[in-house]
């Protein structure tokens, strides 16, 4: 049996490639002497890479928030404040979507901050489905490996936003 729900791990992980960023940022500022002008177009860069991971970080910990899912032998249970909302089996899943960046889907590493985020939609044969996000499962290769036989599809954008995904879905 496999436990997976929001680790302060997972949230290190999300957030790493934009700390590796800052710091290399912050290096080069130091290189060059605290120069102003440097200093301007750092801050502007730093915010325009930062806002957008600060939004989809606290989204996808509000989606998840409170989310636990255990995966044991080909069974599936989602449980949200400890109130079961999901139990199915593997057999009952039609497909896993990966709403992922391509660089991810092919290459597993990102090329900007936001590209570290992705989320899974699992749909069923009756028609359900619930979304988990990449603060729950935290490596695409894991998901790989666990729900074997179950197909996979991957979906590439660059900015995986899942109010976006839920307001085209009604």
């Amino acid at each position: 049996m496999i436990i997976y729900s929001i680790t302060i791990k997972n949230h290190f992980k999300a957030l790493s490639f934009h700390i590796i960023g800052t710091c290399l940022m912050v290096l080069v500022v130091v290189y060059f002497k605290y120069d102003p002008t440097f200093i301007k177009v750092f801050g502007a860069f730093w915010i325009a890479l930062t806002l957008p991971v600060l939004f989809l970080h606290i989204e996808y910990f509000l989606e998840d928030r409170s989310k636990e899912v255990v995966v044991s032998k080909k069974q599936l249970t989602v449980s949200k404040q400890n109130q079961t909302i999901v139990d199915k089996s593997f057999g009952e899943t039609v497909c896993i979507e990966v709403s992922c960046s391509k660089n991810i889907k092919d290459f597993g590493l990102p090329q900007l901050p936001v590209e570290s985020y992705y989320y899974l939609t699992f749909n069923f044969l009756d028609g359900s489905f619930f979304t988990c996000t990449s603060l729950i499962f935290s490596d695409v290769n894991d998901i790989r490996r666990v729900f074997k036989g179950v197909p996979i599809i991957y979906k590439c954008a660059l900015y995986n936003d899942i109010k976006f995904k839920k307001a085209t879905a009604s």
